[in-house]
Order: structure tokens, then sequence, then C-alpha cells
């Protein structure tokens, strides 16, 4: 397990950071529902519903808008898409993979070019899976992102976003990872081939190392600066309206 490097300690700075943004947003609720209560258990009922609201209720109507705007395929609906995708090449898969299984157990060793063509079939397996993966992927990232923006009056939505960024835990970072597991993919693929074509090449060529370009902190930053102004705004609307209703107070 690796320690933390400087980039990582100036993300976790700036969670913090950006953690206090989001506090200051609910002691400015709170001093705004005390000035405009009249009792302080008055004021605590309030508090409470306000917070249910923006944390539970409204986050997830967006989630249910969003779910019925994109609809997301079932898993049985996946599978026969896959079935489907896959379907021209089924036929001579299963001959295929029927001829390998019955010369492995026939004591003999499987010919050369019914190697070549069983694993090239088993590649073409898995891309035309990873395809239909990939489409429903995009279809589940913009439900995401449809409820996200719903959401955005929720201080919580919107400090659970910036966080996240730069956590490098949001829907960019995983896409960006899930690039990288494909691009390492088609090297393992070609280094594999080698197995088949030039067995010495395959014996020398190392194992391809797995890596993706991860988000700077400048660019995770510049891209929370929406969300850091929208509860800066929320805390000073409200610190505002808190200081009027104070100011109309017949303070006796």
């Amino acid at each position: 397990m690796g320690m933390l490097g400087k980039a990582d300690w100036i993300s976790i700075l700036l969670i913090f950071g950006i953690s206090i943004f989001y506090l200051v947003c609910f002691y400015t609720l709170t001093i705004f529902i005390s000035t405009v209560a009249n009792r302080p258990a008055i004021s605590m009922l309030i508090l409470l519903q306000v917070w249910i609201f923006l944390i539970i209720i409204y986050p997830n109507l967006g989630v249910i808008v969003a779910e019925n705007f994109y609809k997301l395929p079932t898993e049985q609906e996946i599978w026969q898409q896959k079935e489907t995708a896959f379907h021209p090449y089924a036929e001579e898969h299963k001959k295929t993979q029927d001829a390998f299984d019955q010369a492995v157990e026939s004591g003999g060793f499987p010919s050369k070019e019914l190697r070549m063509r069983n694993f090239e079939l088993w590649v073409k397996r898995a891309q035309t899976d990873h395809q239909v993966d990939m489409e429903f992927s995009k279809k589940l990232t913009q439900q995401m992102k449809l409820a996200q923006v719903i959401s955005i009056f929720s201080p919580a939505v919107l400090y659970d976003q910036a966080v996240q960024r730069l956590a490098r835990t949001d829907i960019l970072s995983f896409e960006k990872f899930i690039e990288g597991a494909e691009r390492h993919w088609q090297k393992f693929i070609e280094w594999f081939k080698l197995r088949y074509t030039d067995r010495s090449a395959f014996q020398e060529a190392k194992l391809p190392e797995f890596s993706f370009a991860a988000e700077t902190n400048t660019k995770s930053l510049a891209a929370t600066l929406p969300q850091v102004l929208i509860l800066f705004l929320f805390s000073v609307i409200l610190f505002v309206l808190a200081y009027v209703s104070f100011l109309r107070k017949d303070v006796r």
C-alpha cells in the first residue's frame, strides 16, 4: 500500500476547505430559521423538516425523475442484447470450442490455427459484451447527471459532487479508468497473440502495465468552482435574510 503523495494531501485539504463552505451554509440556514421562528422548539422542528427535505427527499425526487426520463434496460434485456450482438459468431464459436475441447479430451493438442481462432472468438465475445455494457454505462451516466442537475439546489448534492471530483471518485474519473482498462486490455490481447504467432517473442515480451491519466488538482478544483460558488451564494443569501429578519424583530 503506497504512501499518500503531495497531490493526495492537497486534495484532502481542498476537501476540508469545501466542507467548511458546506457547514457554513447550514449554519446560516440555522441562524435564519432561528430569527424567523418565535420559539427554540419551533426552530428545531422547522430545521429538522428542512434538513430532511434538502438531504433526503429533494435529491431522491431528482433520482426518480431521472430514472423515468432515462429508462435503463433490465438485466434480462442486457443479456439478450449481448446474445444478439454475438449471434453472427455464435455458431462458429460453438464449433471451434467443441473442436478444441474434443482435442484436449482425446489427449491430443489442438492445432495452432484452432487455438488462435478459438482465442479470437473469445476476444470477439468479450468485445461485443463490452460494447453493450458501455451503452448501458452511457445511459446510466446520463441518468446520474440529470439527477444532479435537478438536485442542484440541495447543499448536500453540491457538496457530494465537489468532494467526489476532488477525491477522483466521480463519473468522469470512472470513465477515464474504464478507458484506461480498455486500452490495457487491447495491449494484453496483442501480447497474448504472440503466444500463437511468435513463441520466442511472447516469452521475451513483458506483460503490459496498467495505467491511466488521473485528473490534476488544478482541473479538479476548477471543475468544483460552480458548486463552491453556489454554496457560498446560499450562505450569503441566508445570512442576509437572517439579518433582515433580525432587524425587523422587536427586540425587548
